[in-house]
């Protein structure tokens, strides 16, 4: 896949959109997440980079929204899902976790939009921030760039899975997700289920603090508003165990909100959309007719 190579930028709507060289050329647009910066800074000077053929995104500490829209409204669903790439809130799997999966809701007539939040260093409160100003302005933006403002879902990798969920369980009345997608998520933060560098990395020298485990354990705070969610995880994970996934969904069953997961008897952990996991026709009919349900 081909990277842009020419910067395009529009003020539209209150929000800054540019074209940059790193994000794919299939994306419309860019949006800047603070027009006029965050209020806080994350502490991380050193300059954002990319490795691994610009898959992988590194010292992230300004945030932006890269957006996927289709454009024939013969198969536009009028759906919206915001992504959320893993990558232990140390970096971000930007491209498989992120620009493809885009790639792949477009061709199933979904909106989409890529959020590259800032990675936390310690302040577990910035990724959180930055999640819900993106659903807002993806929620007053809807009808300008093409979808149904009460069908905006969130997505979410891994650590990305941790904020979506925490974005699902901490929500504001306009950043509230109409329903989740979650990949192999981190949900828990209990010493026995956790993904140690995730939590670590969010919740910085306070990462043994009782209160903030439990706060940010997200199976803890479910109630019968929660979204409707659909969850796919390996058995055999070894960096995050399958069974934040289950005790998710359990926490979602006992307040009667609907909820799919399905297991996958090998694959491990990051598999994104990366073509080579052998259960990848699996998840992408099965997830294809949820969004054509859902």
């Amino acid at each position: 896949m081909k990277k842009s190579s020419f910067i395009f930028s529009v003020f539209l709507a209150g929000a800054f959109f540019s074209c940059t060289k790193n994000e794919p050329k299939e994306s419309v647009f860019t949006v800047k997440v603070w027009e006029n910066g965050a209020e806080e800074f994350n502490g991380i000077e050193k300059v954002e980079f990319f490795k691994n053929d610009s898959s992988d995104v590194y010292n992230i500490s300004e945030s932006e929204i890269n957006l996927f829209l289709v454009n024939n409204k013969r198969v536009n669903s009028g759906k919206m899902v915001l992504i959320c790439p893993g990558g232990g809130y140390g970096m971000q799997a930007i491209r498989k976790e992120g620009w493809a999966m885009a790639e792949w809701l477009n061709k199933e007539g979904v909106n989409a939009a890529v959020l590259k939040y800032r990675l936390p260093n310690g302040q577990k409160d910035i990724p959180l921030k930055d999640a819900k100003k993106a659903m807002k302005i993806l929620r007053e933006n809807a009808s300008l760039w093409g979808y149904d403002a009460n069908k905006i879902g969130v997505c979410g990798y891994s650590a990305g899975g941790h904020l979506a969920s925490t974005l699902a369980t901490k929500y504001d009345e306009l950043s509230r997700p109409d329903f989740q997608i979650l990949f192999y998520p981190v949900i828990s933060f209990i010493d026995t289920l956790t993904h140690w560098g995730t939590r670590k990395n969010l919740l910085g020298d306070s990462y043994m603090d009782e209160s903030l485990v439990l706060e940010y354990s997200n199976e803890k705070h479910i109630d019968a508003n929660s979204p409707k969610a659909i969850l796919f995880h390996s058995m055999d994970d070894k960096a995050v165990t399958p069974w934040n996934s289950i005790l998710y969904k359990e926490a979602l069953d006992n307040n009667n909100v609907k909820c799919e997961l399905y297991t996958y008897p090998s694959g491990n952990h990051g598999w994104g959309t990366l073509t080579e996991f052998d259960f990848y026709d699996e998840w992408t009919t099965t997830l294809s007719q949820w969004l054509k349900e859902n």
